[in-house]
């Protein structure tokens, strides 16, 4: 049982090298080859991993391109069926990977597994989502992905224990583990995303293909999210780029009047926490970054919503 690993870089010189380190450490055994994609990073990167890991493949993109782009150039030196695409930001923990493949190996329909990701305190991290339609914009009206995620965080932070998730969307893109048979059969991931929504893309047609996504729970990275942007993830430019990135998966997809709906749900319920996060005193950085979030969020979708005529 062997794999190779895809990771990839933008101006995080020393996380990819804790990454590689981390693969090392925990799955040496069921790893071929690491490949290092770079975008064309500004940092030393791509100098720095051919010194300090000279059995890493290193490929340097002369251009950002995009993550999608990246992963593509990626797989195309891959030589084995398995194989786990990463962010760099990630630190694989022990029996990760193992757990991951064996997911793969239990059925030849099982075509994706992806982890528990947790942040370095070991606390509970969001791993998947839904897809913009009807029924999640429903879920998120009446708070019941809110509050289930905040159960199942509760639970997880308290006595960590974790719990296996069937029904969802897509899964998160930092850490998946897929047949590259599968990855090739449906084109890879699509690189007119540049970043955002290329994992629900990505989802999407694996479905499509009849194939399956397996939430493998056991398997645990610590994931450092954003640390190859140096955006504010709650600003209005991130949050409409996010945002944009939905519209036009729906548009490829022929979902864009279940986004409608879906994006005039997201308004109503970024109202209904924006007024209640109003009535109390917001002095904690957490609350405060909430507020900021919804009241954005607000604003783009509307935004969109008069673009597209609604």
């Amino acid at each position: 049982m062997k794999c190779d690993v895809v990771v990839i870089s933008y101006n995080t010189k020393y996380l990819v090298g804790k990454c590689i380190e981390s693969i090392y450490n925990t799955a040496n055994k069921y790893v071929q080859n690491i490949i290092v994609v770079d975008n064309c990073s500004s940092d030393g990167t791509v100098e720095y991993l051919r010194n300090t890991f000279p059995n890493v493949l290193v490929v340097k993109n002369e251009e950002n391109f995009g993550y999608s782009y990246a992963v593509n150039r990626g797989m195309e030196k891959c030589s084995n069926d398995f194989v786990i695409i990463s962010n760099s930001d990630v630190i694989y923990l022990d029996n990760s990977i193992e757990r991951l493949l064996k997911k793969l190996l239990q059925n030849k329909k099982n075509a994706v597994a992806f982890p528990r990701q947790i942040f370095p305190n070991g606390n509970y991290q969001y791993s998947y989502g839904d897809f913009p339609n009807i029924l999640s914009g429903l879920k998120e009206l009446t708070f019941i992905n809110p509050i289930e995620n905040t159960i199942r965080k509760a639970i997880f932070n308290k006595f960590n224990l974790d719990f296996p998730k069937f029904c969802f969307g897509y899964a998160d893109g930092a850490v998946l583990a897929v047949r590259k048979s599968v990855f090739d059969e449906i084109g890879g991931f699509d690189e007119d995303y540049f970043f955002y929504s290329e994992d629900m893309d990505f989802s999407y047609k694996i479905k499509s293909f009849g194939k399956r996504i397996i939430f493998c729970h056991q398997s645990r990275v610590i994931h450092l999210r954003g640390a190859s942007s140096s955006s504010d993830r709650f600003s209005f430019e991130t949050t409409k780029k996010l945002l944009l990135s939905k519209v036009f998966f729906a548009k490829k997809h022929n979902l864009i009047n279940k986004l409608k709906f879906y994006a005039k749900c997201q308004i109503i319920k970024s109202q209904i926490v924006k007024f209640f996060l109003g009535l109390i005193v917001r002095d904690s950085e957490q609350e405060i970054s909430v507020f900021k979030f919804h009241k954005n969020n607000i604003k783009v979708w509307r935004e969109i919503l008069d673009e597209l005529h609604c």
